[in-house]
């Protein structure tokens, strides 16, 4: 089921008005809900320095 503009905006915009943004920098939420679980792909180191570098790359800093 798709959400609408607003509802699908809503994290969003809830977290980018949040008082103090350190208290959620490098946080991965679900559904408002703060360190949610995530992937096994989104824990692998080697996945993130490919996709690190592969990044570097594409902005021209490598």
């Amino acid at each position: 089921m798709a959400l609408g503009s607003e509802k699908g905006a809503e994290p969003l915009v809830r977290l980018a008005s949040v008082a103090d943004p350190h208290s959620v920098n490098g946080q991965y939420f679900h559904r408002f809900r703060p360190n949610a679980r995530t992937s096994r792909q989104a824990r692998d180191p080697p996945v993130a320095r490919t996709l690190w570098e592969r990044t570097e790359s594409m902005l021209g800093l490598a």
